[in-house]
């Protein structure tokens, strides 16, 4: 046990260390939320262009990907870590990385920083999707199956809005000890964000004589394979450390 805490201390990262790491950049913001979006383009581009079977499947994937990559730029700008400017981070965060996936940066950043605050907790409201692991085999074949049919969207919506309005009784959360963010935004402007990014997409595509390619490739791939996706990259992240039974338990 000895040799194990000095190994622990000799690697762990000191203060300073670690804020050089945490430090921001919106140049890499930039170039990663340029290049999210290119790829995004590309891939309608090829299935586009060489229609077949082998290039659906693959652009179907490939956006899906690209999707929670959104969804990953998206959870940066709840910790307001995209931009110094509040007001950018937020309009960046919503327009361009939630409001494509039909989302709201306002309402994921309430939760998520109740789940920082007290993370793996009963009441940490992302247990629905990191909780109750190691399971059967069987059970998270049928976790998969739900997720890859977009049954687990509609649930998680569903557990989504309960656990927003569970939230908003709670005080506004913080982000370390002197920056307090944006908690909220009017109704109106979430929609709207929604609509106009969504709108945008759908005219590209019309434009380019594909407009169904909204709806198989772009809202498909976020009901079913990015669900997949996220439940797999929130097990790897969390479910090892993992203490608590989840309260959202679902076989």
């Amino acid at each position: 046990m000895p040799s194990t805490v000095r190994t622990y201390r000799e690697t762990s990262l000191s203060e300073l260390e670690i804020r050089e790491l945490s430090r921001g950049s919106a140049w890499h913001s930039i170039l990663a939320l340029t290049s999210d979006w290119l790829l995004i383009v590309g891939a309608f581009f090829i299935v586009i262009k060489f229609p077949h079977p082998f290039s659906y499947a693959a652009t179907f994937l490939l956006i899906a990907s690209q999707q929670l990559a959104l969804a990953i730029l998206m959870h940066d700008a709840a910790h307001k870590r995209l931009f110094k400017s509040v007001r950018i981070n937020d309009a960046v965060g919503q327009y361009l990385c939630a409001a494509p996936l039909l989302f709201s940066m306002y309402s994921y950043r309430k939760l998520h920083l109740k789940h920082h605050q007290a993370p793996l907790a009963e009441d940490d409201p992302e247990m629905s999707l990191i909780g109750g692991y190691p399971i059967s085999k069987s059970s998270f074949a049928r976790k998969l199956a739900r997720d890859a049919f977009g049954i687990s969207y509609f649930k998680f919506i569903r557990y989504f809005i309960h656990m927003s309005r569970k939230t908003n009784k709670s005080n506004s959360p913080v982000i370390g000890a002197k920056t307090r963010v944006r908690e909220s935004a009017p109704t109106v402007e979430i929609v709207t964000s929604i609509i106009v990014s969504n709108a945008l997409i759908l005219l590209a595509l019309t434009a380019a004589h594909h407009p169904w390619c909204y709806v198989s490739l772009w809202l498909l791939p976020a009901i079913t394979a990015l669900q997949v996706l996220l439940r797999i990259r929130g097990i790897a992240e969390h479910s090892a450390s993992q203490p608590l039974e989840s309260s959202f338990h679902d076989e």
